[in-house]
């Protein structure tokens, strides 16, 4: 009688276990896994790009995130120029860089920006694509249009802002930094069009940098922050897919996300700093992350989010936490 032989895959298992501990290590670093590296922003970078005088055309920059990435380029002489949806008039000023109109969700607007730009300066530096929207409420209640207001924005809005700049960027010295989010690295439930949209940013970058790497043309960058605290759950560029809702999930969603910005966000400026030094260096990776301390409470399974995020904890759970947050933020500074 035949004996039927079993084969088990030694080699099989030490991958599931390697995998399964580079997804812990991951957790750390506010990845659920190890598909493309990713690494914090040096803060020191040797032989920096002399960035004055550069062009820097940054969207969403009249708040939040986008106004620290310009008054951080702004201070070393660059040549700034931010964009918002509200500014009044054709150009202002703000805080020493000038501020245009522009609705990345129009190609006549961007088509304007850019004509404005290069009218102007003759080229473009650098640009950082950060304009974005948010995003409550459960998927099941999400219609067609929901889903184009995020993308027209997070996704679409950057590829028109990308290729109608790129005939203006040339050289080694040149950047596209685009700001995502490490919701796209694991999901976020109930934020869910959003995470997506950020999630897809990340294939868009890699490929499109991908595609024109003979070009000699601008170096992609992907900057992926944790939580910032920008008030970005509060302001009303947010796409609320059941703003009536009794879901206990839904509400607390609303409560807990603008309590866990103003408690474990960094700053903006911190935001601004990373942005600044991918713009010096001068072979950048192709994602970074910034924030350490939000990314500490990234988990790698809906348990986990719905544990941290949803349920807001003891008052003297809170304090723990804050403090563990706090040394294990020193313990990755000391590791640097």
């Amino acid at each position: 009688m035949a004996t039927k032989k079993v084969h088990c895959s030694t080699q099989k298992i030490n991958d599931n276990r390697l995998t399964a501990l580079l997804n812990c290590l991951g957790n750390w670093f506010g990845r659920s896994s190890f598909t493309l590296p990713i690494g914090r922003v040096p803060e020191k970078i040797k032989n920096p790009i002399n960035l004055k005088d550069k062009v820097v055309l940054v969207t969403g920059g009249s708040r939040g995130i986008g106004k620290a990435i310009c008054e951080q380029f702004s201070a070393v002489g660059a040549r700034v120029i931010g964009t918002s949806r509200f500014v009044q008039k054709e150009i202002t000023q703000q805080n020493g860089y000038e501020l245009i109109s522009l609705d990345v969700r129009n190609d006549d607007s961007v088509n304007r920006c850019i004509e404005q730009v290069v009218n102007k300066y003759g080229r473009i530096d650098i640009l950082v694509n950060n304009a974005g929207i948010g995003q409550y409420g459960r998927l099941i209640k999400a219609t067609i249009d929901d889903w184009l207001a995020l993308f027209q924005t997070n996704l679409f809005g950057v590829h028109r802002m990308t290729v109608a700049a790129y005939p203006h960027m040339h050289g080694a010295e040149t950047r596209i930094i685009t700001i995502g989010s490490l919701d796209g690295e694991i999901g976020y439930p109930y934020q869910a069009i959003y995470s997506i949209s950020k999630r897809a940013l990340q294939q868009w970058n890699d490929l499109f940098a991908f595609e024109q790497r003979k070009e000699h043309g601008p170096q992609f960058v992907l900057l992926e922050p944790a939580f910032v605290n920008t008030g970005f759950g509060k302001t009303p560029d947010i796409v609320n897919t059941e703003p009536d809702s009794s879901d206990i999930y839904v509400r607390l969603n609303e409560l807990s996300f603008p309590w866990m910005l103003q408690n474990y966000g960094i700053a903006p400026s911190e935001v601004g700093e990373a942005v600044f030094n991918i713009a010096s260096m001068k072979k950048p990776a192709l994602r970074y992350f910034v924030g350490v301390k939000g990314s500490l409470f990234l988990g790698t399974s809906l348990e986990d989010i719905l544990t941290m995020v949803y349920t807001k904890p003891p008052r003297d759970v809170q304090v723990f936490m804050r403090r563990f947050a706090k040394l294990m933020y020193i313990r990755f500074r000391m590791q640097l």
